[in-house]
Order: structure tokens, then sequence, then C-alpha cells
């Protein structure tokens, strides 16, 4: 999940996003939850990305819906640049 930051909103949402203790645990707790990052982008600070791996499609759903995500978006979503972006991944055999 990609959340861009609005310009005026920066250190509003960074301090939100540092304080995800009550995002990345219990995501990582949840069933079938194999990974779960947070990373702040490098090249455009104030960008927040998640990387996620999921056992199936249903668990992932799960999450979608559970009370911290919603939680967590409801919190962060005045500060947004715009909505959050979801670029399910497919992987590359080489």
């Amino acid at each position: 999940m990609r959340l861009p930051s609005s310009p005026p909103s920066r250190r509003r949402l960074t301090r939100c996003v540092r304080r995800s203790s009550n995002l990345v645990p219990p995501t990582r707790a949840e069933e079938g939850c194999l990974d779960y990052q947070l990373y702040e982008s490098a090249v455009a600070p104030g960008t927040f990305i998640t990387t996620e791996r999921w056992r199936a499609q249903a668990d992932l759903d799960a999450h979608l819906g559970t009370e911290h995500l919603q939680t967590a978006l409801a919190q962060t979503a005045d500060h947004l640049a715009e909505p959050p972006g979801i670029h399910p991944l497919t992987p590359i055999e080489v």
C-alpha cells in the first residue's frame, strides 16, 4: 500500500505513521500474514509504503476489514495527497 502525504500534512502524517504500533504488530499477528513491513520512501519523504505477503487472498481480504487497519486509514485520511494505492504484485520467475 502506498500512502503519499499532502505537502502541508507531511509532518503530521509522519507522526501518525511512526506511531504505527497499533497497526504493524496486530497485522503481523493476523492469520495468514507471512510478512508485513512499513517503509518511508528515501526519494519521496512523507510517502509511506507497506509491503505485505499473505498466505491466501482470503487472508488479505480479512485484513482489509480489520478494525486496526480501518482505524489507521481513518486517522491518516485527512493527511494524504491522494487515496491509498494498493498494487498487488506477481513474482517473476527468473
